[in-house]
């Protein structure tokens, strides 16, 4: 803003150069007021008012505001300086990541102290049924590799050589029938809890008919197609299961087509007292029930005979009543009449 130089010329005394007022009225003038105008009018005050001391505000406030901006860009400079200028996608993880990561990290630690890690066990890989039996049954498989009476009863030495022997025959099978004779020696032998399906069925078919016949119309085959299994289902598993029974010995070939039980097996009685145990006990048990329901009824049954023997006889007293009363009275006066 440009300051005027030039002198103002002094302002008119406009009390002087007024025109004399004519009082049209009476009016009470304060004369200390009139002075006090005149005075003000009076002074000589500048034309223009300058603004140097508002600029002066301004100017240091802009600096002030510059000093700010340089220190703050300087600050910023030095994070620029002590940060990497890129960040990977993902590299600072949020506040829910971080939460989860961090609980994760407590159930870790939880379930590490209550359930300890435990080194699996390595699988076992065997040879052989044969390897698989001995390692699962150890010193009690040599009872259960003898397989028929005339076998029984031999020394230690003797129990060994059976128990070979009966190894060898397990092992020259095909891989079906050693599948099927290992589970069933684990099953009589308690390692099994519970014995295979289709080995189980024949011998319930063997102890409901007396034998076993293949083929399409033999009693073995149509029995497991009732399970139900497929056609070829029913001819492998049957054929490799007979295979397996007539190896160790359990079953027989009659010569006439049929397999016939083998009463001398030791597997064969071992098989048949546990899947029949409960045939007599439950034969014995139905006789004595029977026994007990006669002697609670028999007084009853008693009874019951002296009340319909009764009930007849009061019937033949009432029927012979009846019959009296049916019987006409007899008219006395023409009775006497005729003996006169």
């Amino acid at each position: 803003m440009t300051k005027s130089t030039a002198p103002r010329s002094a302002r008119k005394n406009k009390s002087a150069d007024a025109a004399p007022a004519v009082l049209m009225h009476t009016e009470t003038v304060d004369v200390g007021q009139l002075a006090l105008n005149d005075l003000i009018a009076s002074l000589d005050m500048p034309a223009v008012i300058t603004a140097a001391p508002v600029e002066a505000a301004i100017t240091h406030e802009a600096d002030m505001l510059d000093a700010a901006v340089q220190g703050a860009e300087a600050v910023e400079a030095s994070l620029d300086a002590a940060l990497p200028t890129e960040i990977d996608a993902g590299a600072v993880p949020s506040e829910v990541e971080v939460g989860v990561e961090a609980e994760a990290g407590v159930d870790a630690a939880i379930d590490a102290i209550k359930t300890p890690k435990r080194a699996a066990l390595p699988r076992k890989h065997y040879s052989d049924k044969t390897e698989r039996l001995k390692d699962k049954l150890g010193s009690e498989l040599a009872g259960f590799s003898v397989l028929t009476l005339a076998d029984a009863g031999v020394d230690e030495a003797g129990l060994d050589a059976v128990m070979e022997s009966t190894m060898v025959i397990i092992r020259s099978m095909s891989g079906k029938a050693q599948n099927w004779a290992a589970k069933l020696i684990e099953n009589l032998s308690g390692r099994k809890s519970s014995m295979s399906e289709v080995t189980a069925r024949i011998f319930k078919l063997m102890e409901r008919d007396g034998f076993i016949t293949t083929g399409n119309t033999g009693n073995m085959y149509l029995d497991l197609l009732a399970k139900p299994y497929s056609p070829g289902a029913a001819r492998a598993m049957g054929s490799n299961n007979l295979a397996m029974m007539l190896a160790l010995k359990i079953i027989d070939a009659d010569g006439k087509g049929r397999f016939v039980p083998n009463h001398d097996s030791l597997l064969l009685m071992k098989a048949r007292s546990m899947l029949f145990a409960g045939t007599a006990a439950d034969a014995e048990e139905d006789a004595e029930l029977e026994e007990v329901v006669a002697a609670v009824t028999a007084p009853i049954e008693a009874e019951v005979e002296a009340v319909e023997v009764e009930a007849v006889e009061v019937e033949a007293e009432v029927e012979a009543v009846e019959s009296v009363e049916s019987v006409e009275p007899v008219n006395i006066a023409e009775y006497e009449d005729a003996l006169m």
